[in-house]
């Protein structure tokens, strides 16, 4: 069977360009296809988490031309978790999801006037199968087939689903569009995992590792909820994917690709602005000592993009505060007469244009249910202005200033959180155990929840796969063996690979230190882990081997631990009858039980024969364990009411009846 995974010579060169930049080639396409389907199956257009509330009711603000919230049109109030007061009025977060959420309220609201709007999800999730389909066939060579057997099969699943369906009520337009603006990043993980994976290795391994990414991870639990996870996770592979293009001499538009890693980053403190400054960081620390050129042209290139991308973040900032230096997520931390504004201006106290400049740097509380949890704020308080009476500073000069200040104030408070990480390390092992290892009872977050019934895996009981991370000590041996002694060995760690590890070790020390907390269900504050620890987890050595020569192994086991597995855990689970934390339970320690297998693997670093096959049938099972905690999370244990996108999954989550 042959496959064309290229596009087709009659595409014209511009869009063959444009097609290239976001997916590569037809497979990148393929993939971002069908996690789209897959998103699809998971969706429900509901409040999963109570900070949604915030960002909806943001969106409606903007909707109405105001960028604060006075109205409550989600949730109990307009007082919920992540909403901030200043000067006597409220505001949302993730203000550049909000701006990217907007035109597809008002284009909800013309398909409205045209049809259902469950009809209208419904049949843009079957268009979005069939363009799959036909894609694939197109892919493997089989045209008539993809579209005989694609249109029948899609006509059929419409046609069921439009049978089933019952309307929207109500119709939450703003809460929706924020879920596609989220789902479409979240069906970029794959993509770039794909690439970056395909740029160093070859296609089959990069296909697997889009695979793992997306079925072995819980990518397609949290990607149709309105918080920045997912998307944080999409622009680090794109980073990396930008580093290791920009150091392959024989592409081009390498520093291009440079520039775009820190036009991501830019982009994403518009999201997220303390989660960049940590992919920034790790950018920074990698990317200039090993740049091909850091003379002054490529400087500016990258360095002017950078600015540039910040643009709609400092915008954004000086339209809510006066200045663009504070994000709104640190206006908890500002008293309520503080003037922020550069110029000494705005704000409500007008006294405050001669006080001197102050910076306080405060952790901020963010809520998951009944939780909080502390994140990075930098707030910068008051106005700078020169001592002598009847001179003021230039305003280019006082920003240039706050620039300096605010970049050296967030990276002291960066280097705070890092060592507070290293002294949760340290000091509490076991809550850190618990975030990464195994949930179970903790009793600290227990109190703190008042008992309620905790529904949370660990890190290594949402991925099982992850375990084949320790193959990195065999590999590691075998290196050392191959140099034949420490004192001739010449390690080389490629830019990306280092890249990776940065983000992993700073971003773990970011959050450790507020870790565990209750009801989060898969550790979702470590979301972006996932993906990098797949990407880590592919490019060791004894993996990618029985990726390359196992892989019929691996389909097979995940497909009959998918199909097989979730049925006799449905009998046990009927048998058992647990409520949900005791199911969650479950869960985890069937995850535990193929990390095992994985990792008993993985330390022996064998790849032929028998040893082989059981790596491959390992990871197949892990795979699948994580699979089905998804489908199980999304038909049963979170089901959320009528709330799910496609009827046909509603209705299978009314037949299923087990906590």
């Amino acid at each position: 069977m042959s496959v064309r995974p290229g596009w087709d010579d009659s595409t014209s060169p511009l869009r063959r360009r444009a097609l290239s930049l976001l997916w590569g080639d037809r497979i990148g396409l393929l993939i971002f296809l069908l996690s789209l389907c897959l998103f699809g199956l998971t969706w429900r257009t509901a409040f999963l988490i109570n900070d949604s509330y915030t960002i909806a009711n943001g969106l409606y603000a903007l909707e109405h031309g105001s960028l604060d919230m006075t109205t409550a049109a989600y949730g109990p109030g307009l007082e919920t978790p992540g909403a901030e007061w200043y000067d006597g009025e409220l505001f949302s977060r993730n203000y550049g999801v909000i701006f990217a959420a907007l035109p597809l309220v008002y284009l909800l609201r013309a398909l409205e006037l045209v049809a259902d709007l469950r009809i209208v999800v419904v049949a843009a999730w079957c268009l979005t199968l069939l363009a799959a389909t036909l894609l694939a066939g197109r892919i493997l060579d089989r045209r008539r087939t993809a579209t005989y057997a694609g249109s029948v099969a899609v006509f059929g699943l419409f046609s069921l689903n439009v049978a089933l369906a019952t309307p929207l009520d109500p119709v939450q337009h703003h809460l929706i569009a924020l879920q596609i603006v989220h789902v479409v990043g979240a069906a970029f993980v794959g993509v770039f995992a794909y690439r970056l994976v395909r740029e160093l290795h070859d296609r089959r391994r990069a296909v697997l590792a889009a695979v793992l990414v997306t079925l072995a991870t819980p990518l397609p639990f949290w990607a149709a909820v309105p918080k920045r996870h997912v998307l944080t996770a999409a622009v680090v592979l794109a980073v990396a994917f930008a580093i290791t293009r920009s150091r392959n001499g024989e592409r081009a538009y390498a520093t291009e690709s440079r520039a775009l890693a820190y036009v991501l980053v830019g982009l994403l403190a518009w999201v997220h602005a303390p989660e960049a400054l940590v992919v920034l960081v790790a950018l920074v620390v990698v990317d200039v000592p090993s740049a091909p050129a850091n003379d002054a042209r490529s400087l500016a290139v990258v360095g002017g993009a950078f600015l540039v991308s910040l643009v709609p973040m400092l915008a954004t900032n000086f339209a809510l505060t006066g200045d663009p230096l504070t994000v709104p997520r640190a206006l908890r931390n500002a008293p309520p007469d503080a003037d922020l504004a550069i110029d000494g201006r705005s704000g409500s106290n007008p006294d405050a244009a001669g006080g001197d400049t102050q910076t306080d740097t405060v952790p901020e509380h963010s809520a998951a249910g009944n939780e909080s949890n502390e994140e990075t704020s930098t707030v910068t308080e008051g106005s700078a202005r020169d001592g002598r009476e009847g001179w003021s500073t230039p305003p280019i000069l006082l920003l240039g200033f706050a620039l300096v200040e605010s970049a050296f104030e967030a990276l002291a408070t960066f280097g705070e959180l890092l060592s507070q990480g290293l002294s949760k390390l340290s000091t509490r092992p076991d809550q850190v155990y618990h975030s990464f290892v195994r949930s179970g009872y903790v009793d600290r977050v227990a109190r703190r929840a008042q008992d309620a019934p905790s529904a949370n895996l660990s890190f290594l009981e949402s991925a099982p796969v992850v375990a084949g991370l320790v193959a990195v000590i065999p590999a590691a041996w075998t290196r050392l063996r191959a140099y034949g002694g420490s004192s001739r060995l010449r390690p080389h760690i490629p830019p990306v690979d280092a890249f990776v590890v940065v983000f992993a070790v700073c971003y773990s020390l970011v959050y450790v230190s507020r870790l565990p907390v209750h009801a989060q269900v898969t550790v979702r504050y470590l979301f972006p882990l996932y993906p990098v620890a797949v990407y880590g987890l592919v490019r060791l050595p004894p993996v990618g081997a029985i990726l390359d020569r196992h892989w019929r192994t691996f389909a097979w086991t995940y497909s009959a631990g998918l199909l097989v597995g979730s049925q006799l855990l449905f009998v046990a689970l009927v048998l058992l009858t647990p409520g949900r934390g005791e199911a969650f339970q479950f869960h985890a320690l069937l995850a535990l039980s193929t990390a095992g297998l994985v990792g008993a693997w993985a330390l022996t670093g064998r790849t032929v024969g028998k040893c082989g096959q059981f790596g491959a049938l390992s990871i197949g099972f892990a795979t699948a364990a994580a699979t089905t905690f998804l489908l199980f999370v999304t038909v049963e244990y979170f089901a959320l009411g009528d709330s799910h996108a496609l009827p046909m999954v509603r209705v299978l989550a009314e037949l299923v009846d087990l906590v």
